[in-house]
């Protein structure tokens, strides 16, 4: 078994040149005897060559930067964008519940109408919507039966059900005809 004089390794008898750093056996018999192994000028060559591939150059630095940038990035923005997309809907339904509570109940009524099904905030949004059609239904019954259409006034009253906000009020104007 061979030990290469620079790098250390073992390398087997029959080898002229050392598997690691590929120094030659043979030149390095003949060089032994003129050279001690730190005056050696192809020891040091190879010594240098090892050491420059060790040390990162400047292309290595700027793209090993850019990785970790990138990877800060891919950390960050995954649950980042995960948070304003799942709370896009809450938004929307928020915005559609503050219309609600202005008065503008056709523009809630649209604004809940765009929150997918898939949405966390779907029940919600229905049940806002049911809401408000059954304000704007109620509303549109009482300018009928004020203007003195009844018979339209009195279909619409008598189509909301027990569940319903409105029916009491709608039994109400009924039993007051």
């Amino acid at each position: 078994m061979k030990i290469c004089r620079l790098c250390k390794h073992p390398s087997p008898d029959g080898n002229n040149y050392c598997e690691k750093c590929k120094l030659s056996f043979e030149d390095v018999a003949v060089r032994k005897r003129y050279y001690n192994e730190k005056d050696d000028p192809l020891t040091n060559i190879k010594k240098n060559e090892l050491e420059r591939h060790k040390k990162p150059t400047n292309g290595s630095k700027i793209l090993s930067f850019f990785v970790g940038v990138l990877g800060i990035l891919i950390t960050l923005g995954i649950p980042i964008g995960s948070y304003i997309y799942l709370n896009q809907d809450v938004d929307t339904y928020n915005k559609a519940v503050d219309l609600w509570n202005e008065g503008e109940i056709n523009e809630a009524f649209e604004v809940a109408k765009k929150i997918p099904e898939d949405s966390r905030q779907y029940k919600k949004a229905q049940k806002l919507i049911k809401d408000a059609e059954e304000y704007l239904l109620y509303n549109k019954a009482v300018a009928l039966w004020n203007s003195g259409n009844y018979e339209e006034a009195v279909k619409i009253f008598e189509s909301f059900s027990e569940e319903s906000e409105y029916y009491k009020q709608a039994r109400s104007i009924l039993k007051n005809k």
